[in-house]
């Protein structure tokens, strides 16, 4: 049903993965995430999302062939211990499954897909916004995503939380829209005047490195055990594969238990992710300071050149790693900015600011 609302359409009308996810939940079809007790689910039931749609519209197994082999265990250099990671497709190996819907619908639905990718808003570049992909919402979590909006033939840039979309969270965030310019210029402001106070940056460096040492130890703690936990599903999930093979149990359990340990094993990753990205945040090296400094000596001189040049901002914000929160606190729009350098958060006034 998906494939042919996809590349045939329902109802004259051609869906694209949000119309399809709109459309089984006003149908109420169950997901898989209904179905099976131990598959953790946001949402209500029958309540479906473009990120459930846009997987099922991938997968081979439809076609006829479900790959094992996909996974396989490498040491992490930080904590010695294993993790699962992604093998290349040239080491996949088929397993002929029964087909659902012909190659034909498959190949139809993946050039639509290459062709929904290539004009996705996410790889438009008409427009400016200098900290696109880098920010979040303080209050749900989701994604801030620079939008064009056009008033009387003119185009005005906000930046919107993915979280006030309906198919997302039901239109639980009340994040307000923020100018494009505003935030931009806000953020350069501070990326300047960070970086133009070198003799303020090296008296702190040397006392932030201290205080950030013991905030590493837990998160390397965490970091053991969810590897350690990973190796735990891929263990299992051989296992399942020599019992599949044996024919002692069916392709409909194995495809069943293989998705919980994938959703498992993707959560863990997503945390592994995360935690590494607040070590690399928070640990600060005497290496991390010489890099820094010899930074901020480039790039100080390179500031009022940056001022004239859009895409010298952009490489400078990507050098820095700059990345922000959004915030409305007592009825203020806040800005929580931060880069490079650990405990470097600073809490902007968007509203003072355009004052």
């Amino acid at each position: 049903m998906i494939f042919q609302m996809y590349t045939e359409g329902n109802e004259g009308v051609l869906l694209g993965v949000q119309g399809i996810a709109d459309k089984l939940t006003a149908m109420n079809v169950l997901s898989y995430g209904d179905k099976v007790e131990s598959v953790g689910k946001k949402r209500g039931t029958g309540v479906w999302t473009p990120g459930q749609v846009y997987p099922i519209l991938k997968r081979e197994t439809y076609i006829g062939v479900w790959w094992a082999y996909q996974w396989k265990m490498v040491k992490d250099p930080l904590t010695r211990r294993k993790h699962r990671v992604k093998r290349p497709r040239n080491e996949w190996v088929g397993i002929p499954v029964p087909a659902i819907i012909s190659e034909a619908t498959w190949k139809a639905a993946q050039l639509r897909l290459a062709e929904g990718r290539q004009m996705s808003k996410r790889n438009n570049s008409r427009h400016q916004y200098l900290m696109a992909r880098r920010m979040t919402c303080a209050h749900c979590g989701y994604r801030i995503q620079g939008r064009p909006c056009w008033t009387k033939g003119k185009v005005y840039l906000y930046y919107h939380c993915n979280g006030k979309c309906r198919s997302i969270t039901d239109g639980k965030c009340d994040l307000p829209s923020y100018p494009v310019e505003a935030v931009d210029n806000l953020i350069w402001q501070w990326v300047r005047d960070l970086f133009q106070d070198m003799e303020k940056m090296d008296q702190g460096l040397e006392q932030i490195q201290q205080n950030t040492e013991g905030k590493c130890k837990a998160l390397y703690a965490r970091l053991e055990a969810i590897d350690k936990l990973r190796e735990d599903n891929t263990r299992r999930d051989d296992m399942l594969l020599d019992l599949y093979l044996d024919k002692a149990i069916s392709k409909e359990k194995l495809q069943a238990r293989r998705e919980q340990y994938e959703k498992a094993d993707a959560e863990l990753l997503a945390e592994r992710e995360d935690i590494l990205k607040q070590i690399d945040h928070t640990k600060l090296t005497d290496q991390q300071i010489r890099t820094i400094k010899q930074l901020a000596a480039v790039i100080g001189p390179g500031l009022e050149k940056a001022d004239l040049d859009f895409a010298l901002r952009q490489q400078f914000i990507r050098e820095l790693r700059v990345t922000a929160k959004l915030a409305v606190e007592d009825g203020e729009r806040i800005i929580y900015v931060q880069c490079i350098i650990p405990d470097s958060e600073t809490r902007l006034s968007i509203d003072s600011a355009t004052s």
